[in-house]
């Protein structure tokens, strides 16, 4: 499954950076479009004196899905 992720900085004098994801998609190409059409608006909308520092969609293997994760 692909998922995007992105980091959204804001310009400020001491810059402060959030992440987010999206849904997961079957393709890159899926996950790719979505973000162009769904993701980036929504950043827009929601930072809006922020820019997006860097995104991409992840390909998560059957090796990344753990049933106990520890943070």
């Amino acid at each position: 499954m692909w998922t995007a992720i992105v980091l959204v900085c804001t310009a400020l004098p001491t810059p402060a950076c959030v992440s987010g994801g999206g849904p997961a998609f079957a393709t890159e190409q899926e996950c790719i479009d979505n973000f162009a059409n769904v993701g980036i608006p929504h950043i827009v909308r929601t930072y809006p004196n922020s820019k997006i520092a860097g995104a991409r969609c992840i390909l998560w293997g059957p090796n990344d899905l753990k049933d106990d994760v520890a943070l």
